[in-house]
């Protein structure tokens, strides 16, 4: 695996132990991948999620529980070569550990990948909100806030 991150996970299998994510682009299947491993038992795979290998510029993030079910979320913030726009691909993770992955669209008028930081639920609607903020290619900041991104 190339560009890994490590990261350490709220716990996911209800033994009180925190876990481990391993991320960053497998060569070997030319997929970008996070993989979680229980904190308890290192040979134990709790979780992989993989992404295609159109994307630039990429971060992982482990995201503290963007929908309220006490589990949490991870993503890939890239720019998505095909379309020429920055991207965070989140991967929604349920009780019995299944994933749904879906896409925030953030435009390609950015220089760099945008950082972003978890809001609390504004809208009361039980979905955090995400703000992404950088710099626009002309040099200005920038910031932009999504609701309920699920």
């Amino acid at each position: 695996m190339q560009n890994i991150t490590l990261s350490t996970v709220s716990d996911m299998d209800n033994n009180g132990i925190d876990e481990i994510s391993l991320s960053g682009f497998r060569t070997d299947v030319s997929r970008h991948q996070i993989a979680v491993k229980s904190g308890s038992d290192r040979n134990d795979q709790l979780l992989r999620i993989t992404w295609a290998d159109n994307y630039a510029d990429v971060i992982y993030h482990v995201i503290n529980d963007i929908d309220g079910n006490g589990i949490a979320e991870f993503g890939l913030m890239g720019k998505d070569t095909r379309a020429n726009q920055y991207v965070l691909s989140i991967a929604y993770v349920d009780e019995s550990l299944a994933h749904e992955t879906k896409q925030v669209n953030l435009g390609n008028d950015w220089q760099k990948a945008p950082s972003v930081i978890l809001l609390d639920d504004e809208d009361n609607d039980g979905m955090k909100e995400l703000l992404f903020y950088g710099n626009s290619n002309s040099g200005s900041p920038k910031i932009r806030k999504v609701a309920s991104p699920l």
